[in-house]
């Protein structure tokens, strides 16, 4: 599962930090994103999150502001 494989990657700090996650079309992605984020904001790391286009990123802020507590979601910028 993503849960998995984010907390396996955060666990082995010998790792590369970067990470892609690559799903299909209605698959999730911004539920994964947004646990991604939490995850990082758990572990007191920064992440970056890119879409290819400004209408992508409003609907992803979008997606955080549902999916995430008002309090982490102040950090995403």
């Amino acid at each position: 599962s993503n849960l998995y494989t984010m907390l396996k990657h955060i666990e082995n700090t010998k790792k590369n930090p970067n990470m892609l996650i690559a799903m299909a079309t209605g698959s999730g992605k911004s539920f994964t994103q947004a646990l991604w984020f939490l995850v990082l904001y758990m572990a007191d790391m920064k992440g970056i999150f890119t879409v290819p286009s400004n209408t992508l990123a409003d609907q992803l802020q979008k997606d955080f502001q549902r999916l995430l507590p008002r309090e982490i979601v102040k950090h995403i910028k």
